[in-house]
């Protein structure tokens, strides 16, 4: 998203530009109705602002379709963070009024077409026997693969996903002499 361009078109086609993006960073929100806060810190464009430097935040929730693969914004707040009362609230009231609509339509993301492109990818790996580890290798046929919850967490974003697959897993080799058991897959 850096550099990129927040405008809105009116219907007679005229583009209005307010902002570029020049920095972005994401963490865990402490405002519990919120999963994420976006820092995004901008210049402005706008005749009235031209070219000033300010910074905000943009707290998200998160929602999961599992029926449609698809992540999207929920709700979200915005606080200016610039150090201009004015700036704050025009932002604000920028980003609540008339960008929301176009706000919330570009805060989705679908995953099907990314996993189905992964499963392919994997499948073509796997028709030959594949080495997954030393002395382990792994082939057969990924059937279906589908995320079926996302939990954002203070430090990580969680991703529950299920697979369903025909796989065979030939062990040729294990040497417990090489690895410490926490580095060997599956030994705890």
């Amino acid at each position: 998203m850096v550099g990129e361009i927040i405008k809105t078109e009116d219907d007679n086609g005229k583009i209005s530009r307010y902002a570029q993006i020049l920095d972005i960073s994401i963490d865990s929100s402490e405002d519990t109705n919120y999963d994420l806060v976006l820092d995004v810190r901008f210049q402005t464009l706008t005749s009235f602002f031209k070219n000033k430097e300010g910074k905000i935040l943009l707290y998200l929730s998160i929602s999961f379709v599992e029926s449609t693969q698809e992540i999207y914004v929920a709700d979200f707040k915005l606080k200016g963070n610039t150090g201009s009362w004015l700036m704050n609230n025009s932002l604000e009231a920028m980003a609540n009024t008339l960008l929301r609509g176009k706000l919330m339509k570009k805060m989705q993301f679908d995953f099907k077409p990314l996993i189905d492109e992964k499963i392919l990818e994997l499948n073509m790996k796997m028709d030959e026997p594949y080495e997954v580890y030393k002395g382990i290798n792994l082939f057969g046929k990924i059937e279906n693969f589908s995320v079926k919850k996302i939990l954002p967490k203070p430090l990580n974003v969680l991703v529950l996903v299920k697979v369903t697959a025909n796989a065979v897993v030939d062990v040729e080799e294990i040497s417990f002499e090489d690895s410490a058991p926490d580095e060997i897959p599956g030994v705890v």
